[in-house]
């Protein structure tokens, strides 16, 4: 399954390690400097995965939504 996270940005939802609240950016100043930090418009939340931090435009909240609304496969048995 896949998330969009803004920007023309589609993440595997299986390589999503965290979602956080772009306020984390003013605590954790070296993840914006960083060489894997990609900033996809306005920042309104960042999602960590595990080659590369992206600021998002999207908000925490509805990315979240997004990765727990995934479609589930019923089999037929």
């Amino acid at each position: 399954m896949y998330i969009d996270i803004g920007g023309e940005t589609v993440l595997r939802s299986r390589d999503v390690v965290a979602i956080f609240d772009a306020s984390i950016l003013q605590q954790q100043a070296h993840l914006a400097s960083g060489p894997n930090w990609r900033a996809l418009g306005p920042v309104k939340s960042v999602v960590l995965t595990p080659t590369h931090v992206y600021g998002s435009p999207i908000s925490c909240a509805t990315l979240r939504k997004r990765l727990m609304n995934r479609p589930r496969l019923e089999s037929k048995t």
